[in-house]
């Protein structure tokens, strides 16, 4: 798999994630994901809001358009049902790869390691 596609994938779950936890715009996703990752993950709005934009095609979430405190309208994202489970499944599969990635490259999966 190519690690563009392997990235957009994941850009998909993370958003789902942020989403998992109430609805959101794109600045706040982003914002999001890093402060989660530890400001291990930076998310440039010209790789989320297209992925934003398919996954609204896709019927994995809706939006809305709301004043924002300045004034200016801000499109809200939100989990539709069909994107909650993608979230629970893609979850799950997710964990159980990048566990499977962990030991193949030798890393120590115990709570607390930093890996090898």
């Amino acid at each position: 798999m190519a690690q563009q596609e392997y990235m957009a994938g994941m850009l998909r779950l993370l958003i789902l994630n942020e989403l998992s936890r109430g609805e959101g715009y794109g600045y706040g996703i982003a914002k999001g994901i890093q402060e989660r990752s530890g400001g291990d993950l930076t998310v440039r709005p010209e790789s989320l809001y297209p992925v934003l934009h398919r996954m609204e095609q896709e019927g994995l979430l809706s939006c809305k358009w709301i004043e924002a405190d300045n004034g200016r309208p801000r499109k809200v994202y939100r989990l539709t049902k069909k994107g909650q489970g993608r979230w629970e499944k893609g979850r799950v599969q997710f964990t159980k790869q990048a566990q499977g990635a962990l030991k193949a490259i030798g890393a120590d999966l115990e709570p607390g390691s930093a890996g090898s």
